[in-house]
């Protein structure tokens, strides 16, 4: 009997909007945003059911932008914080070309009723007609409606989103790893000299696969020691009924997020706007993830002697809750020190000075989850000094940009977010203050 389990809880508590995605994204005919900024999410599949006699009514909820379902059609509502002039306000029908019903409904991979599935090839051999005869309403519908497609936050099978152990798992993994190898002076150059060395003779070779072989056991991921390491998904989060009797997703919000560039003039905003459902920074209280470690595989995984020192320290770090608790709040405190850097070379106010200092005070460990957090949040990057790191993307061509200088170094870009408070994109993503209660 495995007697040998060690048992905690992480309690994470968001500090900035956290999106987690699944790679859904609702199209512009799945929801609408009203005057007051609010957005309703519909229930396409279920209009379309209800109205699959009808074609030409089951239909409209895909076709007609200006249609906006009764409450039974809506998933549910949420706040958004975007700037109003990024969503444009329409006052007529001209609307976009949408998807065929068959299209659609194969995209949610969900099995069709054959009566339904008739229905819509009925459907789509009068579609381009019904478009030519569509007649355009009178009314105005005075709604901000974004032309971006909102992406979605992961969800269980019942819709409720959730955080996944799998996403918490990763950003702990990497915390520890950089943490041990930030330990061992020499072991850092060691890896990336036999990495560079065996890309000049297999240019498919992974960075990844070089440092598997200092911290798995025998060479051998089958001897992965995070596997002694066990994190549940979070419950999911609840959908609930608002004083409109409507359905909404407390603590999330629809944010816009944008890609700010640092360069000799300060920070610049590039590329594209993206909505998404966020993870927002009210929570009452902090979310609770069940985990625990195993001992005794711990044990198994490495019972033959090995003299690699990076794996003895893994074992150690996995095996005794103190250590664990240092080499993350190593790497924390390594994280919120590159992105001072980042705003301090910029010549903008970091956002979270605030939450930096009173980190460093408490000894609180801060981290990064989700999208948008970048390379420095994800990768063990920060093992390396800046010089190091300037090498390695000149030769592994990493970015966009040609050359990278001392004063803007790889990488110059990061993803900001909006908040209830800035509406516009001002926040890093992602950053969450985690705490270890154990059993």
């Amino acid at each position: 009997m495995n007697n040998k389990k060690i048992h905690g809880v992480f309690k994470i508590t968001p500090i900035t909007p956290i999106h987690i995605s699944d790679g859904e994204k609702y199209q512009i005919f799945e929801y609408y945003i009203d005057d007051k900024k609010i957005f309703y999410l519909k229930d396409v599949m279920k209009y379309f059911q209800d109205n699959c006699e009808d074609y030409n009514t089951a239909l409209k909820i895909i076709e007609d932008l200006s249609f906006h379902p009764g409450p039974e059609y809506i998933r549910y509502t949420l706040p958004v914080y975007a700037e109003s002039e990024k969503a444009k306000k329409t006052t007529s029908v001209a609307q976009p070309k949408s998807p065929t019903a068959t299209a659609y409904l194969s995209t949610k991979q969900t099995k069709i009723d054959p009566h339904i599935a008739k229905i819509m090839k009925q459907a789509e051999k009068q579609q381009a007609q019904s478009h030519k005869n569509q007649i355009p309403s009178s009314q105005s519908t005075h709604q901000y409606q974004p032309t971006e497609e909102v992406f979605a936050f992961i969800k269980d099978p019942f819709g409720q989103p959730f955080i996944p152990g799998s996403s918490l798992k990763g950003c702990i993994r990497t915390a520890i790893i950089f943490s041990i190898l930030s330990n061992e002076p020499s072991l850092p150059d060691t890896i990336l000299k036999e990495f560079f060395q065996k890309q000049k003779d297999n240019n498919k070779v992974k960075f990844q696969e070089i440092l598997n072989n200092y911290i798995f056991p025998k060479n051998d991921i089958k001897y992965d020691l995070f596997k002694a390491l066990v994190i549940r998904d979070s419950s999911p989060f609840q959908i609930m009924k608002n004083q409109d009797t409507l359905p909404t997703l407390n603590d999330f919000a629809v944010c816009q997020i944008q890609i700010a560039k640092k360069t000799t003039k300060g920070l610049e905003f590039q590329g594209g706007i993206i909505l998404a459902e966020c993870l927002y920074t009210n929570t009452k209280s902090p979310i609770e993830i069940p985990f625990y470690i195993d001992k005794f595989t711990i044990e198994k995984l490495v019972e033959s002697p090995t003299p690699k020192s990076a794996i003895e320290k893994l074992q150690s770090t996995l095996s005794n809750p103190e250590k664990l608790k240092n080499a993350l709040l190593n790497f924390s405190n390594k994280l919120i020190e590159s992105q001072e850097e980042f705003y301090k070379s910029s010549g903008k106010t970091n956002p979270l000075q605030k939450n930096f200092q009173e980190a460093r005070e408490k000894k609180e460990i801060l981290l990064q989850l989700g999208f948008g957090t970048g390379y420095l949040s994800k990768t063990i990057a920060l093992a390396y000094p800046p010089e190091t790191r300037a090498e390695i993307q000149k030769k592994l061509h990493l970015g966009k940009a040609k050359n990278y200088t001392q004063d803007i170094p790889f990488p110059r870009s990061r993803r900001l977010i909006t908040d209830k408070t800035s509406q516009t994109p001002t926040l890093p993503m992602g950053w969450f203050k985690l705490e270890l209660d154990w059993k």
